[in-house]
């Protein structure tokens, strides 16, 4: 599925409102993640003993204590070997996510759903931002940083009731399925989209203006809070000739939903 718009929910903040004044946006670490099984894959028993066995020898090195004896040395190569498996298992160890070394942008296929307004808008008082990403394509666009993140190239997130199991015989594409676009299915409701940095890594990067398409104001924003909304979008559109349109989120009255009302500038 390739979506025309993707969304992202902010908390209304100085940070998130440069997303609008700025263009940046924060690419996040997956260890930041709020989900503990996020980009945390499971090893089959296969991959984990081909692992060791293939770590053997420096493991033991590793154990050697010349103070002790030849059995006790063993002991310590063996706890050593048992130590390195459960890491392997709980993926501390041949996660290419450890080291903090990759940046993630979370989007979202959809602007109204109540739970994401609740969670990431401060209980809709926060605002939605409306991207028009430039290009979908091929799994190669990966390799071109200045396609993949300034046009905010984004990857759809799959949704399981199990857990991903690396093999050990994956390709990269597969590798990417299992670590980082694979989730609970009890996150399926944020029909997620993910633009993945390994380039510039985590932290706040820029997007080309020109994607910015629209601002959706929560239905319980303060009305400072929205005016200040307005100005910096008015700046935004002044300065840099943009169209950015303004909405603002409405209660239904006889339904569980929102819907939006657009916002005179």
């Amino acid at each position: 599925m390739n979506p025309q718009r993707l969304y992202k929910y902010l908390d209304f903040n100085e940070g998130s409102l440069k997303a609008i004044s700025d263009a940046t946006l924060k690419f996040t670490s997956p260890k930041d993640f709020n989900d503990p099984f996020d980009c945390l894959a499971s090893y089959s028993d296969d991959f984990v003993n081909l692992s060791i066995k293939n770590q053997r020898e420096h493991l033991y090195r590793a154990s050697d204590n010349k103070k002790l004896s030849p059995a006790n040395k063993l002991m310590a190569g063996v706890r050593a070997m048992r130590r390195a498996k459960s890491n392997i298992q709980d993926g501390g160890i041949f996660s290419p996510l450890r080291d903090s070394d990759i940046g993630v942008l979370s989007l979202s296929s959809n602007k109204d759903n109540l739970l994401m307004w609740s969670h990431y808008c401060r209980h809709h008082t926060g605002f939605v931002l409306e991207f028009e990403p430039e290009w979908y394509g091929p799994r190669s666009a990966l390799e071109t940083p200045e396609i993949r993140l300034n046009s905010l190239v984004a990857l759809e997130v799959n949704y399981s009731s199990d857990r991903p199991v690396l093999q050990g015989k994956e390709n990269a594409s597969q590798k990417l399925d299992k670590l980082l676009l694979t989730k609970s299915i009890d996150w399926e409701y944020e029909s997620e989209f993910r633009v993945i940095d390994n380039f510039r890594k985590a932290g706040i990067h820029p997007y080309k203006r020109k994607l910015l398409k629209g601002v959706y104001a929560g239905a319980k924003m303060g009305i400072n809070e929205l005016k200040t909304l307005k100005e910096i979008i008015v700046s935004a559109n002044y300065k840099h000739s943009l169209n950015i349109q303004a909405f603002q989120m409405d209660l239904q009255r006889y339904s569980f939903s929102l819907v939006e009302h657009e916002i005179q500038l």
